[in-house]
């Protein structure tokens, strides 16, 4: 799955690896019922056919402000969709 990023106005593709979704926790009401925050992690690179695709991702690793950037438009972009639809049951006959 890819999605379409901006750096300082500048478009490209990135490649979504892997993703978790956040999950805010629980920090209020009976400890039985508490747990931390968990996800919302997600794993990524730019489109290898991006041009000049090893340069941007040498300048993201360069800087922490651009990755994090990139990771909330994509975390954004990823809650966003519709989610998918699981597959109805079959119908069985005996």
């Amino acid at each position: 799955m890819s999605e379409t990023v901006n750096i300082l106005d500048f478009e490209f593709e990135v490649d979504i690896l892997s993703s978790t979704p956040f999950d805010p926790g629980r920090t209020s009401g009976p400890p039985e019922h508490c747990y931390p925050p968990e996800g919302g992690e997600i794993e990524w690179e730019v489109n290898p056919d991006q041009p000049i695709a090893e340069f941007i991702m040498a300048a993201v690793e360069k800087n922490s402000d651009w990755e994090s950037s990139i990771d909330d438009q994509l975390i954004q972009a990823i809650d966003s969709r519709e989610p998918e639809m699981p597959e109805p049951e079959p119908d069985w006959e005996y």
